[in-house]
């Protein structure tokens, strides 16, 4: 028996500890205002202990009906008014919260949880002006409650009614004194009103109480400059830089000044001071320097040498931070200046390793570069850091496929293709460079298959259908469907000579060879013609009974890139070989 007694008692003290610990149940039963019999009180006390049980239990319902029991053996309870109307509030049963929390605020009106759930029911409920009057009530019996006053001013901007705002601040400003919070509310509000004088009231305070912050006199001319003031502006600016002279803001507020007067050369000089500070963050430099991308993307060789003096200056403020490398790179990207980019690039990266962008863009230049042997290198690096990006498979592939290590690109793009998901574009990419590098490797089957699936994603994909078109002619197998390929590329670009040449030389392997001469002549003419196309000219010369014009069109081939094994022999025998 005194174990359960013991262990009664425990959940006993728990429980209060824990009402008494919650703003929400602050009165306790013993505050009633109504003098009970001791059988009731003590009903009332079990009664009021149990409901508050169930609340900590979770059990609103049950805990409402307890509650609601104490009210009928009291209904003058504050706190089982105020309990029951919490509940209430919290399963937005406005019009019961509304009756009880009333209630609860009237019987004791200096608790002020009881009079903030009043409050806040009739701003649920739109009466601001109740609403207003309760939180004036509750900063009168406990000023130094700073939250009410917040409450308080936040009804009457609801209302509109600004100058009973400024009152609320004024009697803040009585309690708390001049403050940085209290100041800006007011000088807002003064603003809304276009009372700009009473506004620079308001920051003057802060700055005859802080002469020495710089921060105040650039609020002030921040206020001047958005209010077309810009002469007030720049005489508070100066004060600002006599407060302190380093203070970047300063120079960036300085900077829109000159700027806005047009003197742009001034303008300048305050943005590189700032730039040069290593306090001024580097996101803000970022936004000032995208902005002169944007301005020099048309020729303008000054605002360009601005550009790059700022990023070199952003460099020294800030030597570890990639950001720096990788603007420049842009720039210079952007500018045609790939070397030099591409070493921002890689610089930046010793700093941050975890952009991807930043590898991505690394692995493009090198790719214009044409240099694979970085090209891959960067590309393995960034597999090891995103092995789920699958554009860099393809990029891997194809740089070990131009250093003609076609067995890896092989492997790479098999690997990127099986990870490929909804992206159809891409996929086809892995598909069609699969169909290089097994042509290169010598694999029709597979580079047939690899070409086939690019064309069921996009059939109209015009490198796949020329490709395969020609490989299929120099093989001579399926000659039906490359002629239709090819014709389909004729169709989608008509006066393109590489093109022309592929069908051309698909009705040569057809023996259609005046048909052939006739697309041949047309690549020719309308191009600086390859070798390729000479030959191709001479040999259908020669299958037309012109031995002379295909001697003339076979010497013409000579000695260039792409020509066949047996131009040579051609030459000298004065016959066609295949």
């Amino acid at each position: 028996m005194q174990k359960h007694l013991i262990a009664f008692i425990l959940i006993l003290i728990t429980l209060i500890s824990a009402c008494n610990s919650n703003k929400n149940a602050v009165s306790s039963a013993q505050r009633n205002t109504v003098r009970l019999s001791e059988n009731l009180q003590l009903e009332f006390d079990k009664t009021f202990y149990n409901a508050n049980k169930e609340k900590m239990l979770g059990n609103s319902e049950q805990a409402a009906n307890l509650f609601s029991r104490c009210l009928q053996i009291n209904e003058k309870s504050g706190s089982a008014n105020y309990e029951l109307a919490y509940i209430y509030y919290k399963q937005q049963r406005m019009t019961e919260c509304n009756l009880f929390a009333k209630r609860a605020a009237e019987l004791e009106p200096s608790n002020i949880w009881y009079c903030d759930l009043y409050a806040q029911v009739l701003v649920n409920k739109k009466e601001y002006e109740k609403a207003a009057v309760v939180y004036k009530n509750i900063t009168t019996q406990y000023p130094s409650k700073k939250e009410f006053y917040d409450e308080e001013a936040a009804i009457y901007i609801i209302l509109n009614k600004l100058n009973k705002v400024i009152e609320v601040y004024d009697r803040m400003e009585v309690q708390f004194g001049v403050t940085e919070e209290i100041v800006n509310n007011k000088r807002q509000v003064y603003l809304k009103e276009n009372k700009l004088d009473k506004a620079a009231k308001e920051l003057d305070k802060l700055i005859k109480l802080h002469p020495e912050d710089a921060r105040y006199y650039g609020m002030m001319a921040e206020m001047y400059m958005a209010n077309n003031q810009p002469q007030k502006a720049y005489s508070y600016l100066q004060k600002a830089l006599e407060a302190d002279s380093n203070n970047v803001n300063v120079h960036l507020a300085l900077s829109d000044y000159y700027r806005s007067n047009k003197e742009y050369d001034k303008a300048f000089m305050e943005i590189k001071k700032s730039f040069a500070s290593p306090y001024l963050d580097v996101d803000t430099k970022m936004k000032v320097l995208l902005n002169y991308y944007s301005a020099t993307e048309k020729e303008d060789p000054k605002l360009k040498q601005q550009a790059n003096e700022l990023i070199q200056v952003m460099k020294l403020a800030h030597p570890k931070d990639a950001r720096s490398y990788f603007i420049a790179g842009d720039f210079l990207y952007r500018d045609k200046k790939l070397k030099e980019a591409v070493l921002e690039f890689e610089n930046g990266l010793k700093y941050d390793k975890e952009k991807f962008p930043a590898w991505n863009q690394t692995i493009v230049i090198y790719s214009e570069l044409q240099d694979y042997d970085n090209m891959l290198r960067v590309s393995n690096e960034a597999l090891e850091l995103f092995p789920n990006q699958t554009a860099l498979f393809l990029y891997k592939g194809v740089a070990c496929m131009q250093k003609k290590a076609h067995k890896d690109a092989i492997a790479a793009l098999k690997q990127g293709a099986s990870i490929t998901v909804d992206n159809d574009a891409l996929l086809a990419n892995f598909y069609m460079y699969l169909g290089d590098s097994y042509h290169a490797d010598n694999d029709h089957k597979n580079s047939d298959d690899s070409y086939e699936k690019v064309l069921k994603l996009e059939p109209n994909n015009i490198y796949v259908l020329n490709n395969y078109a020609y490989y299929l002619s120099e093989r001579a197998e399926k000659l039906t469907l490359a002629e239709e390929m090819s014709a389909k590329t004729l169709k989608l670009e008509p006066t393109v000579a590489n093109y022309q040449d592929t069908y051309a030389w698909i009705l040569y392997k057809q023996k259609k060879y005046a048909d052939a001469l006739i697309w041949q002549q047309k690549a020719i003419a309308g191009s600086s013609p390859s070798a390729v196309m000479q030959e191709h000219l001479g040999d259908i010369y020669y299958q037309l009974n012109e031995p002379e014009k295909a001697l003339e069109y076979w010497n013409m081939a000579k000695g260039k890139i792409g020509v066949s094994t047996f131009l040579d022999k051609k030459i000298a025998d004065k016959k066609l070989y295949e």
